[in-house]
């Protein structure tokens, strides 16, 4: 992969963190636990990266339960900053 296809990649992904944030505004930070532990059990189940977690997650989501593992995943690598 390309290093301007990881930029456009990385540009997708904090666009889906900032979609979800949008969508569950001051819920969002509660509403990705749940995410994020099932990301980290993957992690240590497989021995992968949280992206790479997230993506065997998803298999059989929902679209909006893909938008929210993927914020959750975001979340993990470089955590928001506190509003």
């Amino acid at each position: 992969m390309s290093i301007e296809e990881k930029i456009k990649m990385a540009a997708k992904l904090y666009e889906a963190r900032d979609g979800a944030k949008a969508i569950l505004g001051e819920q969002y930070a509660a509403r990705m636990l749940p995410y994020q532990m099932a990301i980290k059990e993957i992690m240590e189940g497989k021995q992968c990266d949280a992206i790479q977690a997230a993506i065997a997650l998803c298999k059989g989501l929902r679209p909006l339960e893909v938008l929210y593992t993927i914020a959750a995943a975001v979340e993990l690598v470089e955590p928001s900053e506190p509003t």
